[in-house]
């Protein structure tokens, strides 16, 4: 019945019809079924009726599902998709909607700067809570926020703010949605004092629903655990030269290496993975909590780990001279190619914990000790897969990660830029070669399975840069209908100046899809691989758990998985998975900017160098060094006599005078707002060469 319903709405002459019009055309007699089909594919989102009763496709009523996302002002702008253009909509049109509640938007005019709607219905609240300090107003109270948020009004009867006291920063369930603007609600919790060293923190993980702490059950199973190494039905590697190579501050050691020179042209790469699948059993409190984790957040002060302390700081990392369980890979390659590999589960005793830090230095000074001489070949090794990897089209972007340092009140006090040396790339390569392995070793049993999967970019948006490219004189052959990574990957080593370099990397990073997990395999289009996984962080990431389960079943005669529907399940472990991993990233950078935008308050005024990262009409956006990035305002470009070039992308006043992604600028700062995560810059006049 929903097949031939949406058929029928989907044909050219098709005219909104009630539910008795429907069930004529489809000689159906049956009312209460095309009734309760029609509902079903309301709940679905696939049609829609008017306030007469008319059926049709959203489409039919210029009706589409999007996040709608609200700013300080109260307007907000509706995403659809990644691919067409956000709805504009203004502050009396957003009806109650939230900041990123899942709303229906009806366009209402089409402009080229973009649509223009307004909000119909909201379908799915996303915020059902806010966040703020205690307030008294005559004989209510009220919540102060300091966020993009602060346009709300909430009041809170003297019955409903429980134990909270004026002062404190307090979570409230919102009980009334008002018209948006005016809310009502209860205190459902005291998170402490606004001056509490870290609450800026904790209220941003409060707002993204992350989970801090473990349940009882789950903790209790923790401690529980046989903490004693047995070697029964396990290789023992414990003589092995296998170290961990990791940053300063980790404390979860996942993965250690061990690398031999075998002749000429052969070597043994063996890659050993923490086997947190030994101690967290399918269905145990310890899985279902760490599932709906889904992944450690790494945040400037300190981890929100997907296990808890006693299995990612203790049982399952590899510390040095420790025994520990392992699920390895061991790959023999020549010429850079893996001919022979082995999975097994093992014991391994790592020989020395080492950081990046130092391992770079060694390598730079080349004063590795007799003992860690493996490390030469590692490097040897390295240099080839990365080679062949390069040669295969991999794409290597340009990108900056800034370190937030922080003062012991949790204030930020400096942002560094994290380079990366030969120590990160290597075991970054060892890692993507260790999933790539095991990954081909199940693909070809064609079991269902969870990939981390790339897709290629869109057509569109390879017409785009080819036409962008064409704009700066930038010749691309139009291939656009058959990607390949390798085409993408000589544009990005086209341009011949800094300044182009930094824009094709721009470019091409926003013409590519995001990586995600799926239990259909596509492929990985970024690395240029057949068959990828996530094999190698199982104490931070959940989907690789649930591949070391795979792989124990269908390599290992282990049942981690009976009378599971494999199918079902991995299909939405997927999606969850990449939904959280989305909710996570947007939370750590969201953090970044916030703690970025605290700093700089300490530093208004100041000017320094940057290039511009990003050109839109309402401005363009400057990176300094460090990766600290401050719009300049297209008000103050408008009065200082710039205008925008649409067509080419840039902000010019002159010829010779325009702005555009790769432009070397001198800014002065001259704000920074702490609770929207923004800094704003001005252009100012002088020898960038001096600064």
């Amino acid at each position: 019945m929903k097949d031939r319903i949406l058929e029928l709405m989907e044909q050219e002459n098709y005219h909104a019809m009630v539910p008795r019009q429907i069930m004529k055309v489809l000689d159906s007699d049956d009312l209460v079924m095309v009734m309760k089909t029609l509902n079903e594919l309301e709940d679905e989102h696939l049609i829609i009726h008017d306030q007469h009763g008319h059926y049709a496709l959203l489409s039919y009523f210029d009706v589409y599902l999007g996040t709608i996302d609200i700013k300080e002002s109260g307007f907000g702008f509706v995403r659809i998709s990644e691919d067409t253009k956000d709805v504009f909509v203004k502050r009396k049109d957003t009806l109650n909607a939230l900041d990123k509640d899942l709303v229906y938007v009806q366009i209402t005019k089409n402009d080229p700067r973009g649509p223009e709607g307004i909000v119909i219905d909201v379908v799915k609240r996303n915020t059902i809570f806010l966040i703020g300090v205690l307030k008294k107003h005559n004989n209510h109270y009220n919540l102060k926020l300091n966020d993009k948020r602060s346009y709300l009004n909430m009041t809170i009867l003297p019955k409903n703010i429980n134990t909270a006291k004026v002062g404190d920063v307090v979570k409230v369930i919102i009980t009334d949605f008002g018209d948006g603007r005016n809310l009502r609600g209860k205190v459902d919790k005291v998170l402490g004092s606004k001056e509490e060293p870290g609450m800026d923190i904790r209220i941003m993980v409060e707002n993204a629903k992350i989970p801090v702490n473990f349940s009882s059950d789950a903790l209790n199973e923790a401690i529980s655990l046989d903490s004693n190494i047995e070697f029964k039905d396990r290789i023992d590697r414990t003589n092995e030269m296998i170290v961990t190579i990791d940053g300063n501050d980790a404390k979860d050691f996942d993965d250690a290496i061990t690398v031999k020179k075998i002749d000429q042209d052969t070597y043994l790469l063996g890659v050993y993975i923490a086997d947190v699948s030994h101690y967290v059993k399918v269905n145990s409190f310890l899985d279902i909590d760490s599932s709906q984790r889904a992944f450690s957040c790494y945040l400037p002060n300190g981890v929100i780990p997907m296990l808890p302390f006693e299995l990612s700081n203790e049982l399952c990392s590899l510390k040095p001279n420790e025994l520990r369980y392992v699920l390895a890979c061991e790959m023999t390659i020549k010429d850079g190619k893996v001919v022979d590999s082995e999975i097994f589960k093992g014991v391994i005793k790592s020989k020395a914990r080492l950081t990046y830090e130092n391992v770079n230095r060694m390598f730079e000074e080349n004063s590795l000790p007799n003992e860690l001489g493996m490390l030469n070949d590692a490097k040897s090794l390295y240099e080839i897969l990365s080679k062949k990897r390069h040669d295969k089209g991999s794409l290597d972007f340009e990108t900056k990660e800034a370190k937030i340092i922080l003062d012991e009140e949790l204030k930020a006090i400096d942002v560094v830029l994290n380079v990366r040396g030969i120590s990160e790339k290597m075991i970054e390569e060892f890692m993507i070669l260790c999933n790539e392995t095991v990954t081909e070793r199940i693909a070809y049993l064609d079991l269902p399975f969870l990939y981390r999967i790339h897709e290629e970019p869109k057509s569109e948006k390879m017409a785009e840069l080819v036409e962008i490219a064409k704009i700066m004189g930038v010749t691309i052959p139009k291939k656009q209908n058959s990607i390949k990574p390798l085409f993408l990957q000589q544009i990005l080593e086209k341009p011949e100046t800094k300044e182009q370099k930094a824009i094709f990397n721009h470019l091409i990073l926003r013409t590519m899809a995001k990586a995600r997990y799926s239990e259909s395999n596509v492929g990985h289009f970024g690395l240029a691989i057949d068959n990828y996984t996530h094999f190698t962080s199982p104490i931070r990431r959940y989907p690789d758990l649930v591949v070391h389960r795979l792989i124990k079943d269908y390599l290992l005669n282990e049942n981690n998985y009976q009378d599971i529907d494999l199918e079902a399940y991995l299909e939405n472990i997927s999606e969850y998975t990449s939904n959280v991993e989305k909710q996570i990233e947007r939370l750590e950078r969201d953090v970044e900017d916030m703690k970025k935008a605290e700093y700089m308050q300490k530093h208004l005024g100041k000017i320094y160098k940057g290039i511009v990262s990003g050109v839109q009409k309402w401005g363009f956006y400057v990176e300094l060094d460090n990766s600290i990035e401050g719009l300049v305002d297209a008000d103050f470009l408008s009065d200082e006599g710039y205008y925008f070039d649409e067509l080419r992308n840039i902000w010019t006043r002159r010829k010779e005078e325009k702005f555009q992604i790769g432009t070397n600028v001198l800014v002065k700062v001259v704000g920074a707002s702490k609770a929207n995560g923004t800094i704003d810059f001005i252009l100012v006049e002088g020898d960038i060469d001096e600064k």
